[in-house]
């Protein structure tokens, strides 16, 4: 024996409404499960597109038109300048207040005493893909307080503030401007 159910009833019209409303309000318990893995999806590439943007920055900027220092490694690099090309090399590393206080030498290959130096500079820690760990390095611009004598190594104290030496993976020097140049007169 079958029974018919009438909508036409306002019984019938009510109690197919309410469940229509419930069908449609009721979230299924994998949906939260989805939301947290799409979070944790779109975490996963932004951190991804951070390391891209760090690579492509190294790949187009690593020139003479930045220096690229490794605290803990020996040896130095190239900046280019309006005045010539100037050498630079970690002696150093301390800590100082939450930041590094970092001696550098300056070699100035040039025949002219440089004054009023200043380029900007970004520094932090680096992960194994050789980049900054995104997020978590610093940028500032620097000056150079002394003078850069012709022909010779400089040894200039740089501060670092944020980052302290144990987490110091790279310094970033870029965008030289010189104040004055002097040459000796005959």
């Amino acid at each position: 024996m079958f029974y018919t159910c009438s909508l036409k009833s306002n019984k019938s019209i009510a109690l197919f409404a309410a469940v229509m409303a419930l069908a449609s309000c009721a979230k299924p318990a994998s949906q939260g499960d989805r939301s947290a893995e799409l979070e944790a999806r779109l975490q996963v590439l932004e951190g991804e597109v951070g390391n891209l943007r760090n690579e492509l920055y190294q790949k187009t900027y690593k020139t003479t038109e930045t220096v690229w220092l490794t605290p803990t490694e020996k040896g130095f690099g190239f900046l280019e300048t309006e005045a010539g090309t100037l050498a630079f090399s970690v002696e150093g590393i301390h800590a100082r207040g939450d930041g590094s206080e970092v001696d550098v030498r300056i070699g100035n290959a040039t025949s002219a005493t440089i004054t009023g130096l200043k380029f900007h500079a970004a520094w932090g820690p680096v992960g194994s893909d050789d980049a900054f760990v995104q997020g978590r390095y610093r940028e500032a611009d620097k000056d150079i307080s002394g003078a850069i004598l012709p022909g010779s190594w400089n040894r200039q104290t740089l501060l670092f503030a944020g980052i302290p030496p144990a987490q110091m993976g790279r310094i970033v020097l870029s965008k030289p401007e010189i104040g004055s140049i002097r040459l000796n007169t005959m």
